[in-house]
């Protein structure tokens, strides 16, 4: 047996293809379970009603028990984790899997920690389409995305796929993981883009896809945390430490403006779009409800032009923005114009200055 691998680990190391090795087996305690049964909404007014909406929906929804997660994993990480792990992926994949396309296929994960470059290497090796064998490193791979001993995040790879098309997540769980809120709650992240990918879903606009994950990991985190500690970092501390493009508008215009250069800057705001990109799927919530927000998404579904933006001509990028507008105007009843640039300034403002102080 080897040191520190429980039986249910150990028996992912056969040499069999990986979409035939075993699943790892729930915890039977999951504490996202657990925090659902003592759940009770708090909020009369503000963000907390849309959050407290998503908790009561994905809380009714979750069925992590009967939800079927596949892993392959190495010795040199904790069992524990690994579990704690599963168990966040199992109940937000089962929620997040009610509205995913049924034809798409969940990815299996590989899961490695920083001591793993000759194992992770053996893997892709043995069996992945097109190997990656391009190790990490912490200054290129972000703060929260280091092959650190503390590290903790999925790392994906374009067109990652194991021999027979099965898609494949590769998680880093650090050997000294001391788990943080944001760790914790990474799981209700990564589940929505999942369901973003088994959609196409894509970058409409620059708060659409990170904002969409934020939001509902932000709501999530009301639940398993207790707190809505994570809004302001995810609002106001990591764009302050993060991003060269930073907010610093005082009105409404120059909130806008701020939403212009944001959309046209590339990276130089990519941690506003978290944070910030949340607070306009949250604002759609209160505005219109949990009810109409999925009815949206379901629009968008089923009418946005499909395939890799990078590959549309002009004529088709121009017809993808034209039908994400458009979806403003069927289901809301107001232009997305009005949304961005009318409604939404003054409610970040109001937002961001609630957390300032």
């Amino acid at each position: 047996m080897l040191t520190g691998c429980s039986p249910s680990q150990e028996s992912l190391f056969s040499d069999e293809p990986l979409e035939a090795q075993s699943v790892v087996r729930a915890s039977g305690n999951n504490e996202w379970v657990q925090a659902c049964k003592t759940f009770k909404p708090r909020s009369t007014g503000g963000f907390g009603v849309a959050y407290d909406a998503v908790i009561a929906e994905v809380c009714a929804k979750a069925k992590p028990n009967s939800f079927k997660a596949s892993a392959v994993v190495s010795p040199s990480v904790s069992a524990r984790n690994v579990s704690r792990y599963m168990d966040s992926l199992r109940f937000h994949e089962s929620y997040w899997g009610t509205r995913m396309n049924p034809s798409f296929t969940s990815p299996l994960r590989v899961v490695f920690s920083e001591r793993d470059r000759k194992w992770w290497t053996q893997k892709q090796k043995q069996y992945l389409l097109n190997p990656d064998l391009g190790w990490f490193t912490s200054k290129s791979e972000g703060y929260h995305c280091r092959v650190m001993p503390d590290g903790y995040c999925p790392k994906h790879f374009e067109g990652a796929l194991t021999k027979s098309g099965t898609p494949v997540e590769f998680r880093i769980i650090g050997s000294r993981l001391n788990w943080q809120n944001w760790q914790l709650t990474n799981g209700a992240h990564e589940a929505v883009h999942i369901y973003q990918d088994s959609h196409s879903q894509n970058f409409w606009s620059f708060w659409y896809i990170e904002g969409q994950a934020t939001f509902f990991e932000l709501a999530m985190s009301r639940l398993l945390n207790k707190s809505d500690s994570l809004r302001k970092m995810y609002l106001i501390d990591n764009p302050k430490q993060q991003d060269s493009l930073k907010f610093n508008a005082r009105t409404p215009e120059g909130a806008a403006k701020y939403f212009s250069d944001c959309n046209n800057s590339g990276n130089a705001c990519s941690s506003f779009k978290y944070g910030g990109g949340s607070i306009f799927h949250e604002k759609l919530v209160l505005d219109y409800g949990l009810k109409k927000y999925f009815d949206w998404q379901d629009w968008l579904n089923a009418n946005m032009p499909q395939g890799n933006m990078g590959k549309f001509t002009p004529l088709e990028t121009e017809a993808l923005y034209k039908t994400f507008a458009k979806s403003f105007e069927v289901v809301f009843g107001i232009t997305q114009e009005h949304f961005e640039n009318k409604i939404m300034p003054q409610y970040f403002l109001n937002s961001y200055r609630a957390l300032s102080n």
